[in-house]
């Protein structure tokens, strides 16, 4: 059972006794509560014990990689995760994000604006419904239904396996299908002001989003990129009509038989 919104517990795995002190004792007056692990194998049988309404996870531990221990976490549990490094490069972010982190900050980022990502990332994982969304607790688009009241998306009565952030990138999209949505929206919507230093964010979490989905990312079914705009969710209809414009245009071009 997750925690009331009073008592949100965070899990903290990083190495740095110092840096752990620092944030935990500034958030402490946020009505947030803290576990500690200072190594990964402690972290990970937390995880195990435990609901966590979100883990801030560094990259570099003694024992285990920080990747791996991703990639063990996604392995049991969607809580949401931020991923913190002072090793900050674009490649280690893309790879953390493409294994299912929610966000990817530096450590030299201030304690203030690192909780101000993980309240929001809280926010949206606690509440099934977002203003645009209107009173409907299910979205149905050709074969995709999404079950608000219980942060589900299926496929063809399969539950997809999505983080939070991949489900309410979702949410946006399928909330408004075939309109088209720019990175700088959606970036806002996920993130909030505070855009992230990483401007492929989006994009990744978008590729990501696909292969769940099942989508060819040559020819996607659901997600389309609109070059030089953004991202829109394809209704079937429109799919339809486009695959029938496309097929009259080679015959045209052919000629009757």
């Amino acid at each position: 059972m997750k925690n009331t919104e009073q008592t949100k517990m965070i899990l903290v795995i990083c190495g740095d006794v110092r840096y752990c002190r620092t944030l935990t004792q500034t958030w402490s007056h946020f009505g947030l509560g803290f576990a500690v692990a200072h190594c990964a194998t402690d972290g990970v049988r937390m995880v195990k014990e435990k609901d966590w309404d979100a883990i801030i996870l560094d990259l570099v531990l003694e024992d285990i990689d920080g990747f791996e221990v991703l990639r063990t976490i996604r392995k049991q549990s969607n809580v949401p995760i931020v991923m913190i490094s002072s090793l900050v490069s674009e490649a280690d972010a893309i790879i953390a994000l493409e294994l299912g982190a929610d966000d990817f900050v530096a450590r030299t980022t201030s304690t203030r604006e690192i909780l101000a990502r993980l309240r929001a990332l809280l926010r949206r994982n606690n509440s099934p419904y977002c203003k645009d969304h209107g009173t409907s607790e299910r979205i149905r688009i050709g074969i995709l239904l999404i079950e608000l009241p219980k942060r589900l998306a299926l496929i063809n009565d399969q539950v997809l396996d999505l983080t939070p952030t991949e489900y309410d990138l979702l949410l946006c999209l399928a909330s408004t299908p075939d309109r088209i949505k720019t990175r700088e929206e959606l970036t806002e919507l996920l993130k909030g002001k505070s855009h992230d230093f990483l401007d492929r964010s989006i994009d990744v979490h978008v590729s990501s989003l696909r292969r769940k989905l099942g989508d060819d990312c040559k020819s996607p079914t659901f997600i389309k990129t609109v070059r030089g705009a953004g991202y829109m969710l394809e209704s079937p209809r429109i799919s339809q009509i486009a695959n029938d414009a496309h097929c009259s245009e080679i015959q045209t071009a052919e000629g009757p038989e």
